[in-house]
């Protein structure tokens, strides 16, 4: 049986581990079986019915090995700082989704550059290349807690970051969040994706310029100021 999983703290961020979904036994003779993974009343997993894996499969599971080994020297305090002022909140095959906690940054609107507080954002990278990104007001999380539009322009109403001439990680993990970060915080914000609003009030192309103008004489981000989004942190995950 396999011990639960626990979560870790890194510095005072709640960094919960992804699920682990399946198990790999290595055969003598070198098959591989790949088993899922039940979750039974104590927490711990229980390996249920074997599958074998194909040669094809076999080769996946070898180049993805060789990719982990790769990044195997990387020093552990770089990755803990990497993951500092983020919380995880669901990381698979599929996507990674964390929180980016408010701080005061330079971003570029429309070719000015403003140092201002930014709001809480929640991230959402896929592996078939997109990063979406909502803002959130509340500091405790569930699956109920609503979303809001990221006060940015390059972001269309489903959330989706027009990364224009930026490009994301080419490893999908989690210790690259940062990276894909810079998609959003280093581009120049220029152009509008829809007709949904952004901020509350005048959030034209001059109206959004004059209000980032105006955050940055602030101590905090105003997140009465956000448009809700119509979707909740479930929907994303």
């Amino acid at each position: 049986m396999i011990p639960r999983r626990h979560t870790t703290l890194v510095q005072g961020v709640n960094i919960s581990p992804p699920k682990p979904m399946h198990g790999i036994v290595i055969f003598d003779d070198g098959q591989i079986a790949k088993h899922r993974l039940r979750q039974n009343a104590s927490g711990g997993y229980i390996f249920g019915a074997p599958k074998l894996l194909s040669k094809r499969a076999i080769r996946q599971f070898g180049r993805m090995l060789s990719n982990l080994g790769s990044r195997s020297g990387e020093n552990s305090a770089s990755k803990a700082k990497k993951l500092l002022n983020r919380q995880i909140l669901a990381a698979n095959d599929d996507l990674i989704v964390w929180v980016r906690e408010t701080e005061r940054r330079v971003c570029w609107h429309r070719k000015e550059a403003i140092d201002a507080p930014q709001p809480r954002l929640v991230f959402v990278w896929q592996a078939c290349r997109s990063l979406s990104v909502f803002a959130v007001k509340s500091t405790t999380l569930s699956e109920n807690t609503p979303l809001y539009n990221a006060p940015y322009w390059n972001i269309d109403e489903d959330g989706t970051l027009c990364l224009g001439g930026a490009v994301l990680p080419k490893t999908f993990n989690v210790h690259y969040c940062e990276e894909a970060e810079e998609c959003l915080f280093g581009a120049q914000f220029s152009h509008r994706n829809g007709s949904h609003k952004v901020v509350r009030g005048d959030d034209s192309d001059k109206g959004l310029l004059m209000f980032w103008r105006g955050v940055q004489t602030k101590q905090k981000f105003p997140n009465s100021e956000l448009i809700a989004a119509k979707k909740r942190l479930g929907d994303i995950l």
